[in-house]
């Protein structure tokens, strides 16, 4: 349904006293009133050329908002350039046509038509109404006439609307036509002009976004990233346009900026330093659509405190998920603590977990322990392997989790705790509740909201992780050889994600130039159905970390940068695989 206008009548300045101020100017200039100075009518096309974006406008207005009201009133419309040209010429069918009227290029300013109202609009920039015999010239006196001036914020004075009856009683409401139809028009040219600006300004921002050496984004009222410059994506990833801005505890921000909608923010980035622990999602390498799909439910996970169930195979990155889920969440300012639930002994389980106190048991650390429940309280336990605990364990982790209650061994009083669990397993846990190895009621209570990570071999980008990998890790900026490539696409990586970087940080050491040839990948290549004939995961990664060793001179800090690792998890891997360094 068509928007309603209400007419309303204008003032305008004393009438009378504009048409003689026009009188007298035309008798100054020597025009005789017998008979309008001929003219030639200036050339149309190169009328339209030079007004076509006004014409266009000016057009829809006439015919979405003021045909309505010139239906059987014997009114037509022109419109005229700020030279008082007739530009356009609206008429309802049946109206009197007066060429001399609507003859389009022929110029209405008073030095060709004398008195009349379009003229007077030229001199005085202000809406008039000129009836019969108050024209100049008396040919014109049939004509009853409301012309109103056209301003825009770009060009100011633009041009001109003349609403005008050829014979009959003048409608005064002609006026009130005339004086919307020009605000309309000049509504729709701001807004134009505005869109321009705009338009001019995001180029000119964006010449200047990319050269500031600051990282910079601009979000969505939804937190979207729509822009961010080239520091910004190395930190958030080349692909983050279009991903959630959710920063995380080693970014701090600070908006810079704000667009008319208070809500679309423009934000610099500030790089805090982070423990080496902790991973965030920028950390999160890759392309593929099914990865981002469960990168974003967990980037919308950490606004809840709710459980989450990460699954997936060894190797997919677990636990840097559940790192990067506590580093957006609410409790990024306490402690993460990581619990290996297939490594600690079934009669140790509530002595690490939920500590003890001095001398509960014999053996027991004089000091005592707080176990890590209560050494996460506040943050976030990410219980690693799940699937892998005894149901006795199993049952006392239930408790905990009903009651919120931890009670250390030797101790009486009940502590309260406040803890966000994430628990992760490579195992299929329904098929381990039906074969009664896990407990339903501990599943329903950790699968708050689940999360399944692709392995390596369901992903679409093993050769752009490759050479991301080669690009953070290698000291020499190795790249891969065609053949390197081909053995990396072709295997179906068991291990994953952390098979792939010991083969590439094997390969390094391996390739005697630059380029990494098919030969320095260590790996049997094989249909992605077919079961590998390799060496045990554990196997692999104990020669990978060997071979580095040796090749950085058994510089520690050196050899855990190229193996992408931390120099504690190192350490703890030189200790469990007995690594001895050759004399």
């Amino acid at each position: 349904m068509e928007e309603a206008i209400i007419l309303t009548y204008s003032v305008m300045p004393n009438r009378n006293s504009l048409i003689s101020e026009s009188y007298f100017r035309c008798e100054k200039a020597n025009l005789k009133r017998t008979r309008p100075i001929d003219q030639k009518p200036y050339d149309k096309n190169k009328l339209y050329q030079e007004n076509q974006l006004f014409l266009d406008y000016s057009i829809k207005v006439f015919e979405e908002h003021l045909s309505f009201y010139l239906q059987n009133t014997g009114h037509s419309v022109s419109l005229m350039d700020a030279n008082g040209r007739v530009l356009y010429v609206y008429q309802e069918p049946g109206c009197i046509r007066n060429n001399t009227v609507s003859e389009i290029g022929v110029n209405w300013s008073e030095s060709y038509r004398g008195t009349n109202a379009v003229g007077i609009v030229l001199m005085e920039k202000t809406p008039i109404i000129v009836k019969g015999s108050e024209h100049f010239y008396p040919e014109h006196s049939t004509l009853n006439c409301a012309a109103s001036p056209i301003f825009t914020k770009k060009e100011g004075f633009r041009g001109v609307v003349n609403v005008y009856r050829h014979s009959g009683a003048f409608d005064p409401v002609s006026f009130s036509m005339a004086t919307m139809a020009a605000k309309l028009i000049q509504n729709k040219l701001d807004e134009q002009f505005q869109q321009q600006q705009y338009s001019y300004l995001e180029q000119e921002l964006e010449k200047i976004f990319d050269k500031y050496q600051a990282p910079i984004v601009s979000t969505s009222p939804s937190h979207r990233i729509l822009k961010a410059n080239r520091a910004a994506k190395h930190i958030l990833g080349k692909d983050c346009v279009g991903e959630d801005f959710f920063p995380d505890q080693s970014l701090k921000t600070e908006t810079i900026s704000s667009r008319s909608n208070p809500n679309w923010k423009t934000k610099i980035l500030y790089q805090t330093q982070r423990s080496n622990h902790q991973y965030t999602f920028s950390d999160i390498k890759g392309s593929c659509p099914k990865l981002k799909e469960q990168i974003s439910l967990a980037k919308k996970a950490a606004e809840f405190d709710l459980p989450v169930l990460i699954l997936g195979e060894s190797g997919t990155g677990k636990e840097l998920v559940s790192q990067s889920i506590h580093s957006i969440s609410s409790r990024s300012d306490k402690p993460f603590i990581a619990v290996n639930c297939a490594a600690i002994p079934d009669n140790l389980v509530e002595s690490e977990m939920f500590g003890y106190k001095k001398g509960a048991f014999t053996g027991a650390d004089q000091k005592g322990s707080e176990g890590k429940f209560l050494a996460a309280n506040g943050g976030t336990i990410f219980l690693d392997e799940i699937g892998d605990m005894t149901l006795n364990a199993q049952s006392v982790l239930l408790r905990v989790l009903q009651e919120k209650m931890v009670t250390p061994i030797g101790g009486i009083k009940p502590i309260h705790i406040d803890i966000r669990i994430i628990a992760a397993t490579h195992k299929n846990l329904i098929e381990e509740i039906e074969k009664g190895k896990f407990r339903a009621d501990l599943y329903y209570r950790l699968k708050g909201i689940t999360l399944r990570l692709p392995s390596l071999s369901e992903r679409s980008d093993v050769l752009e992780l490759a050479e991301e990998y080669l690009q953070t890790a290698s000291f020499s900026r190795k790249v891969l050889s065609a053949e390197a490539k081909r053995k990396i696409e072709q295997y179906h990586w068991p291990g994953n994600i952390r098979e792939l970087h010991s083969v590439l940080a094997q390969a390094v050491v391996l390739s005697d130039s630059h380029v990494i040839g098919g030969k320095d990948i260590q790996i049997d290549v094989m249909s992605k159905l077919e079961k590998p004939l390799l060496l045990s995961l554990e196997e692999s990664e104990k020669r990978t970390i060997a071979d580095v060793l040796d090749y950085c001179n058994w510089n520690i800090q050196r050899s855990a940068k190229l193996l992408g690792t931390t120099r504690n998890r190192l350490y703890r891997k030189i200790e469990l695989y007995d690594i001895k360094k050759e004399n």
